[in-house]
């Protein structure tokens, strides 16, 4: 049996077992990087402690209306339903059942984004070594396919007929 233990600023020690020292030496990567998570942010938090922080941090790096559109996904959606989970346990299957929850009540585009979203989230999340680098279980996950809106033209006499219309103000 391998053991790898490392020291917390607070005293405490953490430690990790594996059978071999190849397994042991790659756990340890993972609690290291899961220890220097920033200020504010404990390493594994739940996604109900990390998001908020996350949308606080990064709101002067987004446009706006962008910024207003993932403060609506990640409050009215995404913290109410996986708030509680921890975001090393978060899987591709939880994420993919998030998604086929919320496109019940919500377009396939809408769910696309929800997906951007928490993409976004989690490879910031990875920079700051909240989790592990390659952790990201949205970057794999699926979402439903976006079915094309068929549109449909005017003809050249359906133009010609709308530009000669002699009342323009009830169109």
């Amino acid at each position: 049996m391998w053991v790898a233990e490392v020291s917390l600023p607070s005293g405490r020690r953490r430690t990790v077992q594996r059978r071999t020292r190849p397994e042991a030496r790659k756990a340890l990567k993972v609690l290291l990087a899961t220890i220097k998570a920033p200020p504010g942010l404990p390493p594994n938090c739940s996604l109900g402690k990390f998001l908020p922080v996350w949308l606080d941090r990064t709101a002067k790096d987004r446009d706006p209306k962008t910024n207003a559109g993932y403060h609506g996904i990640m409050l009215n959606h995404v913290i109410p339903m996986l708030g509680k989970v921890h975001m090393d346990d978060l899987s591709v299957t939880q994420l993919e059942w998030y998604y086929a929850e919320v496109g019940k009540t919500l377009s396939a585009r809408t769910v696309k984004n929800h997906r951007m979203a928490l993409q976004s989230a989690f490879t910031d999340a990875e920079r700051w070594s909240v989790i592990p680098i390659g952790a990201n279980p949205a970057r794999i996950s699926k979402t439903p396919s976006v079915p094309e809106i068929p549109r449909t033209h005017l003809s050249v006499t359906q133009i010609k007929q709308f530009l000669q219309d002699p009342d323009p103000d009830r169109l």
